[in-house]
């Protein structure tokens, strides 16, 4: 696989439990019933581009915040990442990445 400017982007959709926190205030309703089936999000981007420098912080930030956060309105956290593969080729590639998880949404 080649390096693009976003090398890839990959959804992981994984089905994770829910409880309500113990010390959640008695009249806050619950996000969620214990055992409710949820949808979590992942969303993986490399940072190097095709030719030239990798990607800046700032331009990732200005990225997030333009283009993700709008469409990931419930919030989303994103932590580094670092990402592998095998090229057509063979050869063992690593690149710098970023991943955001979008907050839970009932499955």
């Amino acid at each position: 696989m080649a390096p693009r400017l976003i090398l890839f982007s990959l959804i992981r959709l994984g089905l994770t439990g829910c409880s309500t926190p113990a010390r959640q205030a008695a009249t806050a309703p619950a996000a969620c019933a214990l055992g409710d089936a949820m949808i979590q999000t992942t969303l993986y981007f490399g940072l190097n581009r095709p030719q030239g420098a990798a990607i800046l912080e700032a331009e990732w930030q200005g990225f997030v915040d333009g283009e993700v956060t709008p469409r990931v309105k419930d919030g989303l956290t994103v932590f580094a990442a670092q990402g592998q593969w095998l090229g057509n080729d063979g050869k063992l590639t690593r690149e710098s990445s970023k991943a955001a998880d979008a907050d839970p949404q009932p499955g």
